[in-house]
């Protein structure tokens, strides 16, 4: 490894290093049965510490061509509730699961970042599933933010 002034590892040794490591860290990949493709990064981590990103794919660029406003306010009121959770609800799950949990997105993907502790991450899961498949925000107030956005 190279040094730069002051006997400290230069920029360039230390990505050749990172890079390294990466490389020849154990990386399991597979498929769920739904399809889903998944990729595993195994790293020790200090208090069984879990950091998850699920990326979700949709849609093609002629069906999404100017929509942005919408997908941006679709992600934007994930969070609000579910069918059967209210927002207080999964801010509260969340915490009793020591879960922080960030959705974003556009048009064409959605990101979910979990993190959270290693015996918590099979609830957080089922609950980023809740989440995205059962959305609880109004309808007229999602119309009403297309509209807005639409101007």
């Amino acid at each position: 490894m190279r040094l730069a002034r002051r006997g400290a590892p230069s920029p360039r040794a230390n990505a050749i290093h990172l890079i390294t490591s990466l490389s020849s860290a154990p990386i399991a990949r597979g498929a769920l049965p739904s399809g889903l493709k998944t990729s595993y990064l195994t790293k020790r981590t200090r208090g069984q510490t879990v950091n998850a990103v699920l990326t979700l794919h949709y849609g093609t660029l002629e069906g999404v061509t100017g929509k942005a406003a919408v997908a941006d306010l679709t992600v934007d009121m994930l969070m609000r509730g579910t069918k059967t959770l209210t927002r207080q609800q999964i801010k509260d799950r969340l915490d009793s699961l020591k879960a922080k949990l960030s959705i974003s997105g556009g048009p064409t993907q959605l990101n979910a970042s979990i993190e959270t502790i290693r015996p918590s991450l099979p609830a957080v899961l089922q609950l980023v599933a809740s989440i995205l498949r059962e959305p609880g925000f109004d309808a007229k107030e999602f119309e009403q933010g297309v509209a807005t956005a639409e101007l």
